[in-house]
């Protein structure tokens, strides 16, 4: 037997037709379109997430860390004007000697002469003129110019009225002039600073 090598081998074909396709089906996707939804939902949370931390957690950190570094600024100022301050009573003491020797030890205790003064201009300056005051300890005389009677007694109010005082006496003269009505009034006061 000869074997015939052009014959072609195989099974035997059954013409069968297939149908034939033209377009190619694409699937659809929706997971894809959910997915992008989803992202775009995403991105809209993580915006809003954004401006709540920056309205309610930075911008509050932002102020309390101002707030901080100005205590730490005042507190640094405080600490140095503590500083400055730790020799004033020495230096108070040096001043109370230098400016002070010429005053005894009793007005040395009495160093509210320009309150002293504050009181004459408040309680007698005001409704008569003034010739002169003298200040010993706490004892306080002024010679008034003319003035009347009336006057000089709402004078005396006024000084008894006032809490700085503690003691007020009068002596009037009578005035240079033709008018009768008029005097000169000496007042002794004695001053006890309380009001201060």
């Amino acid at each position: 037997m000869a074997i015939n090598f052009n014959k072609e081998i195989g099974f035997k074909s059954n013409k069968t037709s297939y149908p034939t396709k033209t377009t190619i089906n694409f699937i659809s996707n929706k997971q894809a379109k959910n997915d992008k939804i989803a992202l775009i939902a995403f991105a809209v949370f993580l915006l809003c997430l954004a401006v709540f931390v920056k309205l309610a957690v930075l911008n509050p950190l932002a102020k309390i860390s101002a707030a901080e570094k100005n205590y730490r600024i005042m507190e640094a100022q405080l600490d140095s004007y503590r500083d400055q301050l730790k020799d004033y009573s020495e230096v108070e003491a040096t001043y109370n000697e230098m400016v002070g020797t010429f005053l005894t030890d009793t007005e040395l205790s009495y160093l509210n002469r320009s309150a002293i003064i504050d009181m004459i201009k408040d309680d007698v300056m005001n409704y008569v003129d003034v010739k002169s005051w003298n200040i010993s300890n706490n004892t306080i005389r002024i010679t008034t110019g003319n003035t009347t009677m009336d006057t000089v007694s709402k004078i005396v109010s006024v000084l008894n009225t006032d809490s700085r005082n503690s003691y007020v006496n009068v002596t009037t003269t009578k005035a240079e002039k033709d008018s009768n009505d008029y005097v000169v009034a000496n007042i002794v006061v004695t001053y006890s600073g309380a009001g201060e």
